[in-house]
């Protein structure tokens, strides 16, 4: 809102208004961030937090996502806003002059040498430690994809990690397909999917190289014909809210809800816990969940095959405000190896 000393921000994250002063001359708006340019320079806004930082130097570039925003100065240097911690970050050194990939959640800064990501949670950029042959993104979706010559990658926000896997055709032209949450990679008879949210690549054998790939917001999918090939892009233990990878956000005093299909003959339990870096169960899985955090509880469905519920009061805690609550689905089956399923997030606000 404008008034005379500068504009009003309303935050629905916290609920009030934040004065800023001096009304900007350009406005970049994100979902829940914004950058306010004016003669002084350009300031970073996260309604996530409330509250503003600056940057003392006009933007010859500037980009704004759903958590994050970047401005490049007039040497080169990119800097990157994260409405996380409201504060602006320079990127490593190396990196100036190059072109930022801007997606909703993250922003990568290609090198003749390496790749980086930025961590918006964490405010660090995460080489991939390799040399992209190319990248693929878009500003309206989270996923972020990029390949070398041997190999797929993808960054995991969540988790703050480049995820990787083999390009098994890699003499062919490759086809994305990327929407929201979705992300989806045809070379040849291969197709690779891989949702922000379970953050785990799926590769599947297609019977011909000739059909048409397609991507909406939580599937990806090839047409072959009478055929049809989908990848779902949702852990097995689905959050309600999806924000910030998509829509709804979890506020405080509250019931966070998750939900899984339990199959037959099979124990399943729900953990949950903050995400921490993959510690490997052999014969299970990854574990991504700090096991001093974590809490079992049973999902149990009224028949086999059908949705069972977890819901979880949030207290209305103030210092709640940003935290990240994980989640990993334990199956235990009759006869069958046990598994640990895909990482599902959930951020309180």
């Amino acid at each position: 809102l404008g008034v005379p000393s500068g504009l009003l921000a309303w935050s629905a994250f916290t609920g009030d208004f934040l004065l800023i002063p001096r009304a900007p001359s350009q406005l970049d708006l994100g979902a829940a961030t914004a950058l306010l340019h004016d003669g002084f320079g350009v300031r970073g806004y996260s309604a996530m937090r409330q509250m503003t930082g600056r940057l003392a130097f006009p933007a010859v570039q500037s980009g704004v996502g759903t958590t994050i925003a970047f401005a490049t100065a007039p040497n080169g240097q990119c800097h990157v806003w994260s409405s996380y911690t409201a504060g602006w970050h320079a990127a490593p050194a190396g990196t100036s002059g190059q072109q930022p990939v801007l997606t909703t959640t993250t922003l990568a800064l290609p090198t003749p040498t390496d790749c980086y990501a930025f961590d918006a949670r964490r405010s660090r950029f995460v080489a991939s430690g390799t040399t992209m042959v190319a990248l693929a993104a878009n500003p309206n979706s989270s996923p972020l994809l990029a390949h070398d010559a041997s190999s797929w990658f993808a960054f995991d926000t969540d988790a703050g990690r480049w995820l990787r896997t083999p390009r098994r055709a890699p003499a062919a032209p490759p086809v994305f397909r990327i929407w929201r949450t979705t992300a989806l990679i045809v070379e040849g008879q291969h197709a690779h999917g891989i949702g922000a949210q379970a953050g785990r690549f799926h590769h599947h054998l297609l019977p011909n190289a000739s059909g048409s790939a397609f991507a909406n917001s939580e599937v990806g999918y090839v047409e072959l014909g009478n055929t049809i090939a989908a990848c779902g892009m949702l852990a097995e233990l689905v959050g309600f809210q999806q924000f910030p990878h998509f829509r709804r956000v979890q506020p405080r005093a509250a019931t966070l809800s998750f939900a899984a299909i339990t199959p037959a003959q099979t124990a399943c339990f729900a953990l949950f816990g903050t995400v921490s870096p993959p510690l490997a169960l052999p014969g299970l899985g990854e574990l991504l969940l700090s096991p001093a955090t974590l809490l079992p509880l049973p999902a149990v469905s009224s028949s086999p095959g059908a949705t069972a519920r977890i819901d979880l009061l949030v207290p209305p805690s103030p210092a709640l405000s940003g935290l990240q609550v994980g989640a990993q689905l334990l199956l235990l089956s009759a006869g069958e190896q046990p598994w640990l399923g895909e990482l599902s997030t959930v951020e309180i606000w």
